[in-house]
């Protein structure tokens, strides 16, 4: 059976990639969305009380997909094809897996650990403050 990839989403035109590394489940491709739920919302929410726009996508791309050579191969195949295409001026990888296969400039837990914790939001917050003040003359 061949698995097709779960889409990525994006809002407007992307500076920053959010790479997750939990595997897509089947919610995630019914809903085509990367985050669902009270997560999303948090997400969407800080990202536009900073007026910041967003790429997410999967680390790995197929449902349930958890084996190291599937993760390898997503690695190798489509997150350079993303990256190029994106451009993004800052990376964020949310999830333990994120840190073992790609290079991002800051690495949060999983976004249902992130949402569930204030001092991981808080840290979230600060990034994108971070982010935004330092570009004050591009926005």
């Amino acid at each position: 059976m061949e698995v097709s990839p779960i889409a990525p989403e994006w809002i407007g035109k992307p500076e920053i990639m959010i790479v997750v590394g939990t595997a897509p489940k089947k919610e995630n491709d019914f809903a085509q969305e990367v985050i669902t739920g009270v997560d999303r919302f948090l997400l969407n929410s800080m990202f536009a009380k900073h007026n910041l726009k967003y790429y997410m996508t999967f680390l790995t791309k197929c449902i349930g997909a958890t084996k190291v050579g599937c993760v390898k191969t997503c690695v190798r195949n489509w997150i350079p094809e993303e990256l190029g295409l994106v451009k993004p001026k800052l990376i964020i990888g949310m999830g333990s897996n994120v840190e073992k296969y790609l290079e991002c400039d800051y690495y949060l837990p999983a976004p249902s650990i992130v949402f569930a914790n204030k001092a991981n939001q808080e840290n979230l917050e600060d990034i994108l403050n971070g982010y935004r003040q330092g570009n004050q003359t591009s926005s």
